[in-house]
């Protein structure tokens, strides 16, 4: 039996290196990404997704690597069914 991903909206200036976007919140055609769900590994994809214009997106929290929550400012966040 697998663990479910516990998704979590967030403001885009809360994303920081090591959190896995579960859905950019943008059409696919609308970014350069290959997938809407992915790894955050280094800044310059923060840039990228910075530079789209979306301001909120949301992240599966269960498949974060290296991110505590309260680094990411996310504690207080409730979960968002998606």
């Amino acid at each position: 039996m697998t663990k479910a991903a516990v998704i979590q909206r967030i403001s885009i200036d809360q994303l920081v290196v090591g959190m896995y976007v579960h859905d950019i919140n943008c059409p696919w055609t609308d970014h350069p990404f290959i997938s809407n769900a992915f790894l955050i590994r280094s800044t310059k994809t923060l840039a990228e997704i910075g530079g789209l214009g979306v301001l909120d997106l949301f992240i599966a929290v269960t498949r974060a690597r290296g991110v505590a929550d309260t680094e990411a400012g996310i504690e207080d966040e409730t979960d968002v069914d998606v």
